[in-house]
């Protein structure tokens, strides 16, 4: 560590306060408030004359310093004073003046030790007045003082209305009048013929009359300070300074050390010069050191000085060539930036909405995280309860993931983040339960949970029923056909209908029909028709094939949507005719409760082979049954026919003559969509049943 080199009473190279802002040029007219002056003092007169000395306190009493020389402003657990000057540059009288006075750890984001707001009388033009602050810091380190005024009138000038100034607070101020806690060998003792504050200093002599020994060495140790709770890597100094004064001879020195967190003593200085060697000596000296461009008496050192066992150590070394007074010492002050407790550390959770995800998708749920307590910090947010083989992350309002550093908060800020879970592709609509927590990520043990949930949207998917049969149209015509939508999901959606060529024949056209909407709604039980059109030119050859790409889309998710090939076909012109076939038929009489085949014959007259479908309408009669016989589709030739049979059932209790059913045969060409319906045929009777006996 490098040496500290002193001198005579150095000044802190610091302002006693800055403005927050370059005032405007000229003066002001009406109302003008400015912070003029800032001072920290001790209002209890004891405390004053433990701590003024080494203190921003001035002027001092018969110790005549720079007004800039201090190495603290306070001490941890001792009341301060803080008191402001308010001056109305304006020449009219202001409103009622509130006065805010912030204190701010300087080694968090916002850490407000004090937030405190004071309201004092209207202040004429051209007048000044004054305000105290009590206030008993309670963390050691480097702080911010901000002083802000308003009044109710408003202000001409606002750049002069927010003052800030440094505000460091030591965590031990020795008066250096007790070694009972220290130990030490050697010349060491506590002497009185001078000293700083107090009635004693510590002396490695045997006072002003006297000298101290040759060839000797004495050690003067410190007791243990527990300073584990120190902020790491701090942005001003750290460390300790004290006065010291008295004389030396050549090859005679004191060397300081601080022990390190492995239990290694660092030097941090050396002294070997005289002061003062008067009887008694009354000037005295201090430290100087440069640390991050600024200058003051604290002897910088780093953060592995400070943890559970931190103790310092004075070594006074001589030879014994000759002799002197030796040094004496006084207001030992021990500087280092005190980390927030956990207890300042506060969060809250709250939900704010579920927005939820459908299937294959992510589902939002959002939150609202609020920070309770005194000081900015991190909280990172987990979640528990979500199905195995789910991902999830959090992410920021805007979509922005967290990331594993969590969200950061300043005292009472709120900040609302998303819980994302990937919904899995098979899953059904529904509410599924989580418990959120967040946690402070340097307080484990702060942190806050609720249950909630995250849901799981209904899925809407829309499916293409292909029609059972090929569309067909006649060449030279145009012609309209349905297509069924169907909806297979969860919940009704409206579906966008779109056509697009995949085969299309020159001349060809299929479109949707002049009515039909882009957009239908379609229920999850009840499907929809949508009507094409299609213009098949003339001359075209039957059965050629135009196709098209048919899709609906879900508004709710595009990614769900069914998309189907649409075939239509060019029609032949049918010639067809059907009847009874008589001939293939069985009796046109039928016992009660029995059966009876009945053949239908269909005739092709076209002059290209043709494919039927045969079809029945009957009348119902009670208790009589009509069935069609598996039949596979009929290819006849030109000039040929081909016949199917329909299966009669008559009923157990049917009377002599009754009618059977009227039976319509039907066929559907397949090649041209045409249905040929015979005549109706009602030729079955129920026969008579004679039962005579003679006796």
């Amino acid at each position: 560590m490098r040496q500290i080199i002193p001198i005579i009473l150095i000044a802190l190279l610091l302002p006693p306060f800055v403005p927050m802002a370059e005032a405007t040029s000229g003066r002001a007219v009406n109302i003008d408030l400015d912070i003029t002056d800032i001072s920290i003092t001790y209002p209890d007169a004891t405390n004053q004359s433990l701590y003024q000395m080494f203190s921003s306190n001035y002027p001092i009493l018969n110790f005549n310093k720079p007004a800039n020389l201090y190495v603290t402003d306070g001490v941890i657990g001792v009341e301060m004073n803080i008191n402001m000057d308010i001056e109305n540059l304006g020449t009219m009288q202001s409103g009622t003046v509130e006065v805010n006075v912030l204190v701010l750890h300087n080694e968090y984001t916002r850490f407000e030790l004090l937030n405190t707001t004071q309201t004092i009388s209207s202040i004429p033009g051209s007048s000044q007045s004054s305000l105290d602050i009590l206030w008993t810091p309670y963390y050691s380190g480097n702080h911010t003082l901000q002083i802000s005024v308003s009044n109710t009138l408003g202000d001409d000038d606002n750049s002069n209305n927010l003052q800030s100034r440094h505000l460091t607070v030591a965590y031990l101020y020795d008066n250096c009048i007790d070694m009972s806690q220290w130990t030490s060998t050697g010349d060491w003792k506590v002497n009185s013929d001078t000293f700083v504050s107090q009635s004693n200093s510590f002396h490695i002599g045997n006072g002003q009359s006297s000298t101290y020994l040759n060839s000797q060495t004495s050690v003067l140790t410190s007791p243990v300070f527990n300073l584990a709770d120190d902020v790491s890597n701090p942005n001003a100094a750290i460390g300790y300074s004290f006065f010291y004064t008295g004389a030396v001879d050549n090859g005679d020195q004191m060397k300081g050390y601080i022990k390190d967190n492995t239990g290694i003593w660092d030097e941090t200085f050396t002294l070997s010069n005289t002061v003062d060697n008067n009887a008694p000596p009354s000037s005295w000296q201090t430290f100087s050191a440069s640390y991050n461009g600024k200058n003051s008496p604290l002897i910088p050192v780093d953060n592995s000085h400070f943890h559970s066992s931190t103790q310092l150590r004075f070594i006074f070394t001589s030879d014994a060539s000759g002799n002197d007074i030796g040094y004496w010492m006084d207001d030992l002050v021990i500087i280092y930036d005190q980390a927030a407790k956990e207890s300042e550390y506060q969060v809250s959770l709250t939900d704010v909405n579920v927005l939820g995800g459908l299937p294959g998708d992510w589902s939002t749920t959002r939150l609202e995280v609020t920070n309770d307590g005194n000081i900015s910090a991190r909280y990172t947010p987990t979640a528990s309860g979500i199905p195995n083989g789910w991902s999830h992350y959090f992410s920021k309002a805007d979509g922005v993931s967290l990331g594993n550093s969590g969200i950061e908060l300043l005292p009472g800020e709120s900040r609302e983040f998303d819980l994302k879970v990937m919904v899995d592709e098979n899953s059904s609509q529904g509410n599924i339960p989580v418990t959120v927590n967040v946690s402070s990520n340097l307080y484990p043990d702060v942190e806050h949970g609720i249950d909630t949930i995250f849901k799981v949207l209904p899925d809407r998917q829309p499916e293409i029923t292909i029609p059972e049969f090929t569309p067909r149209c006649t060449p030279g015509d145009t012609c309209e056909f349905p297509v069924e939508i169907r909806n297979i999901g969860e919940a009704t959606d409206v579906f966008t209908i779109a056509i697009e060529d995949k085969n299309m024949p020159s001349g060809w056209s299929i479109s949707l029909a002049i009515n039909q909407s882009t957009n239908i709604l379609v229920r999850v039980d009840t499907p929809r028709e949508i009507w094409l059109t299609a213009t098949v030119p003339s001359g075209v050859e039957p059965d050629v094939t135009a196709e098209i790409w048919l899709t609906a889309t879900s508004t709710n998710d595009s990614r769900r949507f069914d998309m189907k090939v649409i075939d239509v076909a060019a029609a032949m012109i049918s010639d067809a005719e059907i009847s009874i076939d008589l001939t293939g038929s069985s009796a046109q009489t039928i016992d009660a409760g029995q059966t009876s085949d009945i053949s239908f014959r269909i005739w092709n007259n076209a002059s290209r082979i043709d494919i039927f479908k045969p079809e029945i309408d009957y009348t119902e009669i009670s208790g009589w049954s009509v069935e069609l016989l598996n039949t596979p589709d009929l290819a006849i030739s030109p000039g040929q026919s081909s016949s199917y049979t329909v299966r009669v059932t008559s009923p157990t209790n049917a009377q002599a003559n009754d009618l059977g059913p009227m039976i319509s045969p039907k066929a559907v060409s397949l090649r041209s969509g045409e249905v040929i319906t015979g005549n109706g045929w009602q030729g079955l009777r129920v026969n008579t049943l004679n039962d005579v006996s003679i006796e």
